[in-house]
């Protein structure tokens, strides 16, 4: 919610057709009549966000406990975005009980699409079932197609407590029964300041959630398991999920070289994967497989991995040269380091991302049988119509032939 597009809290009794409401709370903020203001406002409000700063009131007070019974009563809200509470003050920790009340505040048949913690901590559980209650309520936002957990953390005496065993797995299964939910991400301040979840937990995330089409998580210790579980729902396509983010950087055994390229292979839905790793041992290999694996994938789009700068690899970067030369979606590609394949590389995401070899396929050139195509074919259709393509044929691509460094001799020898 941009400060453009909001206004405070202070106008509303004046603007009757006002939607998107910014509450800055301070420590002198008068809550009081903040909270008589929302309570008698006309204002048809979908859209609040409360925020604060470093002079934060006291999140245990009457006061704001009232301001969040309020909120959480508007009819019509459609997001709520919490961005800043807390401010990492351990002495003045927010308390989840606070998100829970003003969610239980909500109409039976809320319209509530979006929840979003932007730098939200540390969160406070005072009691054992504080996380099982916001799940509870949670659970009746059957429209919710949004939960955003950015750069947040719980508090330490939840995180160290035997008796949560600092396990996120409830809210985890309670999103998954949310039948309209589209995105979701989990994002902690540092590794583990969320907790953790098991790895089946997040499989049937993944295989329950009909809608959910967007998932991130980082700052989570997650090992083979957690990616075994997503492979085997990509692999599956019991899943639509369309974006994929994972932070892998802190696994704490080195990367399974051959599930996820596998699960690539098969899965016909996800078309932006993005993957931060530590320096693997495995990585090459998996890279390779991934390589490999693109060659039968006809949906991904973006492919990025990104991590501590690796030495150079021109065995890698050459398996993904000669994928690109028959995949025709992929175009966008990241990868760790950069060798004398790249170029080449370049060019032929170049091809993607301009549609021409869906031009090539509506001549019925079919891309799988390069030789089919007449030199005058590939002339009328490359460089009559796009002339940087015989640009980059000249600079780059020849002088790898000359110099023998391709993989396999282009398809395009005018």
């Amino acid at each position: 919610m941009s400060a453009a597009s909001s206004i405070g809290v202070e106008t509303l009794t004046s603007q009757s057709a006002v939607k998107d409401v910014a509450i800055s709370l301070l420590d002198t903020s008068d809550l009081g009549n903040l909270t008589e203001t929302i309570r008698n406002c006309r204002a048809t409000v979908e859209n609040v966000e409360v925020r604060t700063s470093r002079q934060q009131p006291h999140w245990g007070s009457n006061e704001v406990h009232r301001l969040f019974d309020t909120i959480g009563a508007l009819p019509n809200l459609q997001t709520i975005q919490f961005k800043f509470l807390g401010m990492g003050d351990h002495d003045n920790s927010f308390p989840l009980s606070l998100f829970t009340h003003l969610l239980s505040r909500q109409p039976w048949q809320s319209q509530l699409k979006s929840l979003r913690f932007i730098l939200v901590g540390p969160i406070e559980c005072n009691q054992e079932n504080d996380l099982q209650d916001f799940c509870r309520v949670l659970r009746n936002l059957m429209q919710l197609e949004e939960f955003i957990l950015s750069a947040c953390s719980f508090s330490h005496d939840w995180l160290s407590s035997s008796s949560s065993g600092a396990s996120l797995s409830p809210l985890l299964t309670t999103l998954a029964q949310l039948p309209a939910l589209q995105k979701v991400t989990l994002k902690a301040t540092t590794r583990g300041h969320l907790g953790h979840f098991e790895a089946p937990v997040l499989g049937t995330l993944c295989d329950s959630s009909i809608a959910l089409k967007s998932l991130s998580i980082d700052n989570f210790t997650l090992g083979n398991e957690h990616v075994a579980a997503l492979a085997h729902c990509m692999a599956s396509n019991s899943t639509v999920l369309e974006e994929v983010y994972l932070n892998l950087s802190t696994t704490v055994t080195d990367l399974d070289p051959r599930q996820f390229p596998a699960a690539l292979e098969t899965n016909r839905s996800l078309c932006k994967l993005q993957i931060r790793l530590a320096k693997h041992k495995t990585l090459d290999l998996f890279l390779e497989n991934t390589a490999q694996a693109l060659c039968q994938n006809n949906t991904l789009v973006d492919f990025a991995v990104h991590g501590a700068m690796m030495k150079h690899n021109d065995t890698v970067e050459e398996s993904f040269a000669g994928m690109l030369e028959s995949n025709c979606t992929l175009q966008r590609l990241v990868l760790p380091y950069c060798a004398s394949w790249r170029p080449k590389i370049d060019m032929l995401l170049g091809f993607n991302t301009s549609l021409r070899f869906n031009n090539m396929s509506d001549r019925k050139c079919h891309r799988s049988c390069p030789e089919t195509i007449s030199q005058q074919e590939w002339i009328d259709l490359f460089v009559d119509k796009d002339i940087c393509f015989l640009y980059y044929y000249l600079r780059y691509i020849c002088p790898l032939l000359c110099n023998e460094r391709s993989a396999s001799p282009m398809p395009m020898d005018i």
